[in-house]
């Protein structure tokens, strides 16, 4: 189990999640506010439309049904109208479901 373990840390993935850590580990300490919940709520509502067009872009190009092309073109045309209709000051939840609308 130790030897599995100490495998995965010295591995590309476990480099990046030990560095992920501590560099939530220092921003948290440099500024407390960080790990909030008021924060982090407000670091789900920012990632939000992103995080779902992943998820779907993932599902696409797994399945492998359209090239990574589409990737570009996806971001592009959901991200454009949020963008768009929080600068014209609409609720979150109103600009969030549109892009998804589109």
């Amino acid at each position: 189990m130790r030897s599995r373990s100490l495998r995965f840390l010295m591995s590309t993935q476990g480099v990046i999640l030990l560095t992920a850590i501590l560099l939530v580990t220092g921003l948290t300490i440099l500024n407390p506010v960080l790990l909030s919940p008021a924060n982090l709520i407000d670091l789900c509502h920012n990632a939000l439309v992103t995080g779902i067009l992943a998820v779907g872009v993932m599902l696409v190009l797994a399945s492998g049904g359209i090239d990574v092309s589409f990737t570009a073109i996806a971001a592009f045309s959901s991200t454009r109208p949020s963008s768009s209709l929080l600068q014209a000051a609409p609720p979150r939840r109103l600009a969030s479901f549109s892009s998804l609308a589109l």
